[in-house]
């Protein structure tokens, strides 16, 4: 009898022991579920500050939005921005995003240079979601010298605005290399790749150097588009002074002047200009503004040599001068 009486008293203590085990799963569930959802929500928030995700995934409709009366949808652009890479396109479409009737898209489609046989219905599913008056605005930096972009974009719209960023050819040519080093795309040194071993002249075909040729790539665009369907931006200027450039771009696409100067921020420590959306101060990836891969003195003395006639056709031929010297 006495064995007897003690079984119910097991029974609820094994009872009580699995069920206090049971809360301690079901708390850790808890923990690892609250720890799980905050650093997915820190990551989406980080991915959006840095603008690495369209506006698609980071902004919400307003209290005020109508999913009855949206008219918005994917439209192929009015405007490209097709060159020069690592002239400061990536920095123009960044600031460009600021004005309100302008959508740029996020992926960089290089539709008419590399990827034409994907076809339009692939082009438009890259371009982002716009309502009627907006702009919408894509950015393809290897379109400029690419020999085939300027007859296919004029015959997909022969009225579309172009906007091309230029800054001193030479630096340009450097800061090209430096990233293709950097993504292990080149193993070669500078000066192997940019002259030619045998005849010691500038190598034009070279990769890093073709887009530099300002001239010779915007004269193949002037044999399809009248110089006022183009506007030139001063890459220099552009990072030195985004309000100047912006104002300029704004009046070129027919836009009202509605980006402020003082949306732009001057970050000393990264040097260049980041830039205020609502209450948060954006910056370019880190990967802008990087130091540039040592050449030599007298390599790029020698290439400036070079250019110094070119930029003097591209000047004459724009009608404008910058500041290369």
């Amino acid at each position: 009898m006495e064995d007897e009486a003690h079984v119910p008293l097991i029974a609820d203590d094994m009872k009580s022991q699995v069920t206090c085990c049971h809360r301690k799963v079901t708390r850790l569930k808890l923990i690892g579920i609250c720890v799980i959802c905050t650093l997915s929500v820190l990551f989406i928030t980080k991915a959006c500050i840095a603008r690495r995700w369209s506006e698609r995934t980071c902004k919400f409709p307003s209290s005020e939005y109508n999913l009855a009366n949206d008219n918005r949808k994917r439209r192929l652009p009015q405007s490209i921005i097709i060159g020069v890479k690592k002239a400061g396109t990536g920095a123009l479409r960044h600031f460009l995003d600021l004005h309100p009737d302008v959508i740029t898209a996020s992926k960089e489609p290089n539709f008419f240079s590399f990827r034409y046989e994907n076809g339009f219905d692939w082009y438009k599913s890259l371009m982002p979601y716009s309502s009627e008056g907006q702009i919408t605005i894509e950015k393809s930096s290897n379109n400029f010298h690419h020999e085939q972009a300027p007859g296919r974009t004029f015959a997909f719209n022969s009225t579309i605005k172009l906007i091309v960023v230029v800054r001193e050819p030479v630096e340009r040519a450097i800061s090209d290399y430096t990233q293709r080093v950097i993504n292990n795309r080149s193993r070669r040194k500078f000066e192997e790749s940019v002259f030619n071993f045998r005849t010691g002249e500038i190598n034009r075909e070279y990769i890093c150097i073709r887009p530099s040729l300002y001239h010779t790539n915007l004269k193949r665009w002037l044999k399809y588009f009248p110089l006022n369907q183009i506007h030139i931006v001063d890459g220099e200027n552009l990072k030195r002074n985004p309000y100047e450039e912006i104002y300029k771009v704004e009046e070129f696409l027919g836009l009202s002047h509605q980006v402020r100067r003082e949306q732009f921020v001057f970050n000393a420590t990264k040097g260049f200009f980041c830039f205020r959306t609502s209450s948060v101060v954006e910056c370019l990836r880190e990967n802008k503004g990087r130091q540039h891969i040592v050449v030599d003195e007298e390599v790029k003395a020698r290439l400036k040599r070079h250019f110094r006639p070119l930029n003097e056709l591209f000047f004459k031929q724009i009608g404008q001068r910058f500041d290369w010297s």
